[in-house]
């Protein structure tokens, strides 16, 4: 209530200094009314294309939502082999089901596994291309080598 008022007010305000700026052309009450007429259509347009927009933005976050849910869909199958469904799965949570032909309760399980996607060096590698490099330096040392190579 207290904010429809101070809205009031400001319109007021606004349009009576518009009339007063305006009385020399036109009547005073003319332009009063005219100009409160303007503020309410104009607050009217700009909300409606709010409410556009904000609805925009929620079918934007449900379709991203609905996008996430769709990559963990997961077909699960009953271990007695009779009964299939699609489930999303995640990880770090448990999804049991039930199968409706054995009765039996079920639970799907997500094993997570590192891949070393690099090749490690191998140690006698890197000691034969060391002993490389002294024998062409002339260094009778593998340390010497290494205080030499730079960090």
């Amino acid at each position: 209530m207290k904010n429809i008022i101070l809205s009031l007010i400001i319109v007021s305000l606004i349009s009576t200094g518009i009339a007063f700026g305006l009385s020399e052309f036109i009547d005073f009450w003319k332009i009063f009314t005219l100009s409160i007429v303007i503020q309410f259509a104009g607050s009217y347009i700009w909300k409606s294309r709010s409410i556009v927009y904000g609805e925009d933005a929620i079918s934007e976050i449900a379709d991203d939502l609905e996008e996430l849910i769709n990559r963990t869909l997961l077909e699960v199958e009953c271990p007695c082999g009779k009964y299939k469904t699609i489930e999303p799965v995640f990880i770090n949570e448990a999804l049991v089901l039930e199968c409706p032909d054995c009765k039996n309760k079920f639970s799907v399980l997500i094993d997570t596994k590192t891949a070393l996607i690099t090749e490690p060096l191998a140690p006698e590698d890197v000691y034969a291309q060391l002993q490389t490099a002294n024998e062409e330096k002339g260094s009778t040392s593998v340390f010497e080598t290494i205080k030499e190579q730079p960090t």
